[in-house]
């Protein structure tokens, strides 16, 4: 059955972009690592954990955070989220788990692995699986069916054991009530804003700038810059120097063929009557009516793409269930079997798969066919000519390394070559390159290499680059008098706040004193507001999202309807007062209460799995060499 699978699973790269199958990733990434690929990183139980492994998990992980923050990620944040330890902590956690898995006598059969795969939605369309895209897929990650399988039969086990732990978690209606209760119950509050930016008045001298500066340096601290030169070699430049004979593109064509042929295709449209496979007869029934009903109005005339608008249930009802051409292989077996079998302009009987019902209209019956050289031999050219042209860069790059290998040489052999050298200003690790394909990859290369050492050829997006990092400017910080008009603004708005803080104070003290609000915002020139209903963790409206002020103004009762002391938020410094308060009737919305019942069972579950996998790692012999994340 694993084998008939294998020819049949659709798109795995669906799967793994949603994060299902991360394991994937952590197994199978690609990571850069120079250390000894055969040290062992971590044992469990005397199990080791090579650092191959580790280095790709890794490299999972780096590679996430990047797509998360983007140009944000240096080597300071890196080293903060502590990716390394958390790369050997995630392998140690699933070795622990499959041990415990097979202590427990779990294990999971061919047929399970064989319905874990069928049942992943993301392998399945309207027309079944996609073996191509499988192919290709596993192709570029590098995997084997039986690899994959290995690592779903393990995710498999996991899960078991993640049940078997989590299964005697329930939460009684009381609890989903008061939890319910609490995230909708919604107050109303009074309140005055005090804006520093109203106090205009207030100077700083240049001594009290200076000692705020003497105060703060670290906050002027300059980030850490580098200074390089470098030399690119684009493949695009070297094009016009490509020969190509007639018989290089004709000893391509001949051993290439599989590019050149075109299997036997069928354009067509349909119109879906979707229907569980497991749907009971009258069901079944009831679904082949509307089907045929549809199929009658068809063979009356009416325009079979509007119907499909109108009417298909499928993903393709917008495009009037235009399918595009499709071979072979490609659609579930009755669908392609009837839709092979008719010509051009029929329009079949509704015809049952595992999604439904189809009424099915081929548009165009395209024959196998192989193109001929001559229609071929323009994109033959482009190709091998792209293929030389970066084949004669690469080789000039490599050669102006060997030539610049040492340091003093980049500009000579730059010179040699025929190629201009950049010299970059001082750059951040988060500044732009101008005229640089790749400037992340770039500016990570320069901060790497020491002063005047030369990268080995950096493939950079446009070309081939070789780098020279010919300064490393440390942090630093700067002299008062480049950064003094920031430090007099950052000086002015303290003491504003500071201000805006004591404001606050003493009309809160009135207020508790029994002053009526709108007397003491008038006597200051501010005007009262109220917010109306929210809820915690909502924008409060016509303020915005203050989550100190939220999480204040809900611990607030008519007994005790001011704070302890005004919260600063992010538009100035509230002073408010309590309103009322709606607390909702849990009971009129089961459907709510059922799911809150169920997202704290899976807290719960959480809970005690993390403590079981806590007490599992105590009672296992784990054994780290850190001295190898370093």
């Amino acid at each position: 059955m694993l084998t008939q699978m294998r020819k049949n699973v659709g798109s795995w790269i669906i799967k793994l972009l949603l994060g299902a199958i991360v394991v994937v990733f952590i197994l199978w990434g690609v990571g850069p690592d120079q250390k000894n690929p055969n040290a062992i990183v971590a044992t469990v139980d005397g199990q080791p954990i090579g650092y191959m492994e580790f280095s790709r998990t890794y490299q999972n992980l780096l590679e996430n955070v990047r797509r998360q923050f983007g140009d944000s990620v240096n080597e300071e944040m890196i080293n903060a989220l502590n990716l390394k330890e958390q790369a050997v902590n995630q392998l140690v956690d699933r070795r622990v788990i499959l041990n415990a898995a097979d202590k427990m006598g779990f294990e999971v059969t061919d047929e399970e692995l064989a319905m874990s795969i069928a049942d992943i939605p993301a392998f399945q369309s309207e027309s079944g699986f996609n073996t191509a895209a499988y192919q290709q897929v596993l192709s570029r990650m590098g995997l084997t069916p039986e690899a994959f399988e290995t690592l779903q039969r393990e995710d498999l086990l996991i899960q078991k054991v993640n049940d078997f732990i989590g299964r005697t978690v329930n939460v009684s209606a009381h609890e989903a009530i008061a939890w319910y209760q609490w995230q909708n119950t919604t107050i109303d509050m009074e309140y005055l804003l005090v804006d520093p930016a109203r106090y205009t008045d207030i100077a700083v001298d240049d001594e009290s700038q200076r000692t705020f500066f003497e105060a703060n340096k670290d906050n002027y601290q300059t980030a850490p810059k580098i200074k390089a030169r470098y030399l690119v070699l684009r493949p695009a430049d070297y094009r016009s120097r490509v020969r190509l004979e007639d018989d290089e593109i004709k000893t391509y064509y001949e051993e290439n063929q599989g590019e050149f042929y075109s299997p036997e295709t069928v354009e067509a449209r349909h119109i879906l009557i979707k229907l569980d496979k497991d749907a009971d007869e009258k069901t079944v029934e009831a679904a082949r009516a509307r089907a045929v009903a549809i199929h009658d109005r068809i063979l009356k005339g009416e325009d079979f793409a509007e119907l499909a608008k109108e009417l298909s249930e499928g993903p393709s009802k917008s495009q009037g269930g235009y399918l595009g051409a499709f071979g072979r292989g490609r659609m579930v077996k009755p669908f392609e079997d009837q839709a092979f079998a008719m010509q051009t302009g029929d329009i079949s009987e509704p015809i049952r798969t595992d999604f439904g019902w189809h009424i099915i209209k081929v548009e165009k019956h395209n024959e196998a066919q192989t193109l001929s050289l001559a229609a071929s031999q323009d994109k033959i050219r482009g190709q091998l000519s792209d293929k030389k042209a970066r084949a004669l860069a690469l080789e000039d790059a490599e050669s102006a390394y060997d030539m610049s290998y040492g340091g003093d040489d980049l500009l000579a052999a730059a010179q040699r070559l025929g190629v201009a050298v950049t010299t970059t200003d001082a750059l951040a690790r988060n500044d732009t390159v101008p005229g640089v394909a790749d400037p992340e990859k770039f500016l990570s290369t320069a901060f790497s290499l020491d002063a005047m050492v030369v990268s080995d050829v950096q493939e950079l997006g446009d070309g081939f680059y070789i780098i020279q990092t010919l300064e490393k400017i440390p942090s630093q910080i700067p002299a008062f008098e480049t950064v003094q008009e920031r430090v007099q603004q950052d000086l002015l708005s303290e003491k504003q706040w500071t201000q805006a803080e004591a404001d606050a104070q003493e009309m809160l003290q009135a207020l508790r004193d029994g002053a009526v609000m709108a007397e003491v915002g008038q006597a200051r020139g501010i005007t009262p507001r109220t917010t109306g209903w929210f809820k915690r963790g909502d924008a409060i409206p016509d303020v915005g999202f203050e989550p100190a002020l939220a999480a204040a103004a809900f611990n607030l009762s008519s007994d005790d309807p001011y704070a302890a002391k005004p919260v600063r938020g992010t538009k100035g410094v509230f002073v408010f007062r309590y309103v009322d308060r709606q607390i909702p009737d849990a009971q009129s919305d089961a459907a709510e209460l059922g799911a809150i019942q169920e997202q704290l069972r899976q807290r719960k579950q959480r809970e005690i799995y993390g403590n079981w996998m806590t007490q599992a790692r105590n009672q296992t012999e784990i054994e780290i060499e850190h001295a190898l994340l370093k």
